[in-house]
């Protein structure tokens, strides 16, 4: 039931469950029409080398889950898997999140950042910035990277994170960034109570209104069509980059913590510690 990431596929999602006393972690792929379960679990005396995972992305065939004992690539297909810790690359085993785009994939951890290289493992960025990477996105050769000081980049060569000089001044913007994603071509951060984000044409950054805390401390935020989802420890809302939360599915009607979201065209997925939730996207907004 313990349901810590979730990823969207072809006709249903994959998920990713952490280890419970009764179960062992697995990875796993659920039907749209909730008639269609598949099982990855590892070999029979190991099982899969992870406690908890905390983020899913997808490169072709291949599953690739943030875990606190590494990065674990996984191919279904052939439910073959492959950990990359401390010794193929990552500045540290625990991962906090992950990000792919045209076929590149970074990592957070606990300290530093790591970009994939080739099949040897990863290869560190920023060797100098040591601390949490609460979130990771991707854009050409920059990496964004979300930490308790706020937004920075990772650039080719430079030894430590560099701030836009669009937020280093204004302390307003100076929150710690809990999540990072695309909306569009336009980045969007998530602080733990509202949206920030960059024009793509000027650099420019602006945050949004107060989003209040009745979905709790904001953790993750997924594009949507029209809208933004966002998840907190007590639920999921949606919103827009100038609007507060809208339509907010609290913990009394989820059976537990949400811990991660994703969206297709018809439904918002909800990772929570009591099991994977279904929403119609029109209960939370489209």
């Amino acid at each position: 039931n313990r349901v810590a990431a979730v990823f969207t596929g072809n006709d249903g999602v994959w998920v990713a469950t952490g280890r419970t006393p009764t179960a062992d972690p697995a990875v796993s792929f659920v039907g749209a029409d909730l008639e269609q379960f598949r099982w990855v679990q590892g070999p029979r005396t190991s099982g899969l080398p992870f406690v908890a995972a905390r983020r899913m992305v997808g490169r072709g065939s291949e599953l690739w889950l943030a875990t606190d004992n590494g990065v674990l690539r996984v191919t279904p297909r052939d439910e073959d898997f492959r950990l990359f810790d401390e010794g193929r690359g990552l500045p540290d085993a625990r991962v906090l999140d992950l990000a792919q785009r045209s076929g590149r994939i970074a990592a957070g951890t606990a300290h530093g950042i790591a970009l994939f290289g080739d099949s040897t493992g990863f290869v560190p960025l920023a060797p100098r910035f040591r601390d949490a990477a609460l979130a990771v996105e991707l854009s050409g050769d920059t990496v964004w990277v979300g930490t308790d000081l706020g937004l920075f980049a990772a650039l080719p060569g430079e030894e430590d994170l560099l701030q836009p000089e669009a937020l280093a001044g204004a302390l307003s913007l100076q929150a710690p960034v809990v999540d990072l994603a695309w909306r569009g071509d336009t980045l969007v951060a998530l602080s733990r109570d509202r949206l920030l984000w960059r024009d793509p044409a000027s650099g420019r950054f602006t945050a949004g209104p107060l989003l209040g805390n009745n979905i709790g401390r904001l953790h993750t935020v997924v594009n949507g069509r029209g809208v933004l989802y966002l998840a907190g420890e007590r639920g999921v809302a949606s919103a827009t980059l100038a609007t507060p939360l809208r339509r907010a599915i609290t913990q009394g009607d989820l059976p537990g913590r949400v811990t991660d979201l994703a969206v297709d065209d018809r439904y918002l997925w909800v990772a929570t510690e009591g099991g994977l939730v279904r929403l119609a996207l029109d209960l939370v907004g489209r």
